[in-house]
């Protein structure tokens, strides 16, 4: 697998048949043993739920982070992070191993750019088997029923939860945290 240069279609489809039809064993390995070794894991796994995988390896986990790349990186809640569009090695190393069971991206498909990282992310998470959903703010046209119910359902969702823009101090994510805290304010209560 070649992190940050390709999609890793033929690795992907080459750990897929190695668990479905289980030829042996295998020893994988990667440069620094964690992000590779822990994507081709969850291929296994998510591919044949019945392969005896046996590691020694920790994933990494985004509470050893204050940020990612492109901003800060902000706890909503336990298990509830909000954070920038992650790097493609950022997906690698804390998104792509299983660390999330759903991921909300904030991103808006009526933008040309962030059109084409939804389809990346969308073809990202299909691969590895986590829930995705995108819940685009536009913050010149909000529809403040609707974001309340949105950020309701997130608040019920199986956790751990990603939720991201393309950068976390935007208006997007402001207003995100803002509706996000007074829910959970009422909920409190």
């Amino acid at each position: 697998m070649l992190p940050w240069i390709s999609e890793n279609e033929e690795a992907l489809k080459r750990l897929k048949d190695l668990a479905l039809n289980k030829l042996g064993k295998y020893y994988v390995h990667c440069y620094l043993g964690k992000d590779r070794v822990n994507i081709a894991k969850r291929v296994i796994e998510t591919t044949d739920q019945k392969a005896a995988i046996s590691s020694e390896l920790k994933t990494r986990s985004i509470e050893d982070l204050e940020e990612f790349e492109r901003g800060a990186i902000i706890k909503l809640e336990k298990d509830v992070y909000l954070t920038p569009f992650p790097t493609d090695d950022e997906f690698m190393g804390y998104i792509l191993n299983g660390s999330f069971k759903n991921v909300i991206s904030l991103l808006d498909p009526k933008d040309a750019e962030d059109l084409k990282l939804i389809a990346k992310e969308k073809k990202f998470f299909e691969t590895f088997k986590i829930s995705f959903e995108n819940y685009p703010i536009r913050p010149n046209n909000i529809n403040k029923k609707e974001l309340n119910r949105k950020v309701e359902k997130i608040m019920k969702m199986e956790r751990p939860i990603l939720i991201y823009s393309f950068k976390t101090n935007s208006p997007q994510t402001e207003i995100f945290i803002s509706v996000y805290n007074s829910i959970k304010s009422k909920n409190k209560l």
